[in-house]
């Protein structure tokens, strides 16, 4: 019996992999940054409550979708550099229509680089989609929380669409979930709950305001410095990997740019860097969002029900008796 439980959970595992961890961003219509700081007032005002991974997208996650879709893979959702590079996780061998992919021993954890801005988005829609397998067209990677189309490609106009269940934080999605503190109304320079910058250093469980930027040559685990969150509690937003977000800029999208080979003060809330659609680099990943609970429909706590409750009584006993 014990042999069989064993099996069991080894298969779940395997056939659910790697569960995304998401964190809460609430207080909508939040203050914007404040006025006469870089960047301009009203940056950063997000009017709905929404998710994002705690941590950033790992190779044991986005070897899922290549197994899954990239048997042959005509969107180049795979590049060999994520297998000859240090930073990169995942080796693939075979041949086209039967390509086999691994990730590195120890690589697991990883976050995910040489992805593009085109891969981030068919990594969302095949979320989306709710992971199927087959070939990659507009059931699997090319439709869903992202509608992919030649003139949207060439123009640069590829948006979320409306019922988009996940999807690539805007820049100010990605800086309210690593900058802004809703219990206190505070907006922060860096993504650790601190105006300091974070001091660059080896991961330690026993340390805060520290983060894989600065003086290191590659990636971390993600998670790795649990005393550095954000004040909603997202991790390795100050370094690690560059991130990829869904604002459009000229001739591409915006990424922040905090990661393991930049000075730590790259991290700052104020600092953006673009990219082509189409670029990778062994520094750049990703983390993913999704909607939360409309506003409307957040439940009111159960103090706040009875005595509406109380109230509305009232209300009637009073008519009733005139």
């Amino acid at each position: 019996m014990q042999m069989l439980l064993i099996v069991f959970l080894f298969f779940s595992t395997s056939a659910m992999g790697q569960a995304i961890e998401w964190v809460t961003i609430g207080d909508p219509v939040n203050d914007p940054y404040p006025t006469g700081l870089t960047p301009s007032s009203g940056c950063c005002t997000v009017f709905y409550n929404y998710e994002i991974s705690r941590h950033e997208i790992t190779n044991q996650q986005y070897i899922e979708m290549l197994d899954a879709v990239a048997a042959s893979d005509p969107n180049e959702l795979y590049t060999t550099f994520m297998a000859s590079n240090v930073s990169g996780g995942i080796t693939r061998t075979g041949s086209d229509g039967s390509y086999v992919y691994a990730i590195k021993p120890g690589y697991e954890n990883i976050p995910v680089v040489y992805v593009s801005f085109m891969d981030v988005i068919r990594f969302a829609n095949w979320l989306h989609n709710d992971k199927p397998a087959g070939v990659q067209d507009n059931s699997t990677t090319e439709d869903g929380a992202y509608t992919i189309t030649p003139d949207a490609i060439s123009n640069n106009t590829i948006s979320r669409n409306a019922d988009a269940r996940f999807f690539i934080p805007t820049w100010d999605e990605w800086r309210k979930a690593g900058y802004y503190d809703g219990d206190t109304n505070t907006w922060y320079d860096y993504p650790i709950g601190s105006n300091s910058p974070p001091v660059g250093s080896i991961p330690s469980g026993d340390m805060g305001n520290n983060a894989n930027c600065g003086v290191f040559l590659s990636v971390y685990e993600v998670g790795s410095y649990p005393l550095s969150a954000s004040p909603y509690g997202t991790l390795d937003q100050a370094g690690n990997v560059a991130e990829w977000t869904e604002t459009i800029a000229a001739d591409g999208r915006e990424y922040m740019p905090g990661y393991w080979g930049a000075n730590c003060t790259g991290a700052e809330i104020d600092a953006a860097i673009k990219a082509t659609l189409t670029q990778q680099a062994s520094n750049r990943g990703f983390r993913l969002a999704r909607p939360g609970i409309p506003v409307a429909n957040i439940p009111l706590p159960f103090g706040t029900l009875i005595a509406l409750a109380v109230s509305l009584l009232g209300v009637a006993a009073y008519r009733f008796r005139n």
